[in-house]
């Protein structure tokens, strides 16, 4: 028999399985969070962590720009941008 609902283990509320997102590494394949609660702890963490991210994601641009350096100069100039 197919399972049909699931209990959140953050809110504790039993919903339908289609709240759940999906997670390959966990066994039936369903999150244990429930969609609701999963987009507000993320939403918690980039406000509480936003400087730590943007000086990540700055971190990055400039790594991926150095290592692409010349693979988006020529897509420039040849239009593709």
């Amino acid at each position: 028999m197919a399972l049909v609902t699931r209990t959140c283990t953050k809110c504790r509320q039993q919903k339908d399985i289609s709240d759940f997102g999906r997670n390959k590494s966990l066994k039936g394949g369903i999150s244990y969070w429930c969609l609701q609660c999963w987009r507000k702890y993320h939403a918690e963490y980039r406000e509480r962590h936003r400087e730590k991210i943007r000086t990540r994601n700055r971190e990055y641009a400039v790594r991926y720009y150095k290592i692409r350096k010349e693979r988006l100069k020529a897509a420039r100039e040849s239009g593709r941008f």
